[in-house]
């Protein structure tokens, strides 16, 4: 979104001020979500109920930009701003699913390492399939399929079990 919200709400046209303002609206929503969902989730035995909360909150917002990104423009964006409390979310899991730092290491390695790689390849693929359509439409159903591995994921990590319990134990050195 900060790569591409812009020019999406321009097109859409809104002035070049209103579409800053709501890629200011998206950006500070993460501030209060980065703080409050890791105290939220440290508290819950299995966070996915939060997971599908930021998943319907991703899904209503993508639809509202694709839609009808003009209308109610502001309701769409705090919708897509509030999707990302999974990334705090994802950070957190790292030490509840861990028993030992080698774990919370191993795991944080992994899935910060594999999760930048992809995600850095996110705002170029997506800007390459609206050149290449002319529309945002193929955008946004890349944007739907990243949500299904979020949520297939999202599903797979909050499962309240150890890394160190399962099969390919991770031990002290």
């Amino acid at each position: 979104m900060f790569a591409w919200l812009p020019q999406m709400l321009t097109e859409a046209g809104l002035s070049a001020a209103e579409a800053g303002s709501m890629l200011a609206l998206f950006g500070i929503l993460g501030l209060p979500l980065s703080l409050m969902v890791p105290i939220f989730a440290a508290r819950m035995r299995n966070p996915f109920p939060v997971v599908g909360v930021f998943l319907s909150c991703f899904i209503a917002g993508y639809t509202g930009l694709l839609l009808v990104p003009a209308e109610m423009t502001w309701l769409w964006v705090v919708l897509v701003g509030l999707g990302p409390g999974t990334f705090p979310l994802a950070l957190v899991l790292i030490n509840l699913r861990t028993r030992t730092h080698v774990g919370a290491g191993a795991l944080s390695g992994f899935g910060q390492g594999v999760g930048y790689a992809l995600a850095c390849s996110g705002p170029l693929l997506f800007g390459i399939l609206e050149a290449e359509t002319g529309s945002w439409e193929a955008s946004f159903a890349f944007l739907g399929a990243t949500l299904v591995l979020l949520g297939g994921g999202a599903f797979i990590a909050c499962r309240p079990v150890m890394l160190e319990d399962g099969p390919g134990v991770v031990r002290e050195a």
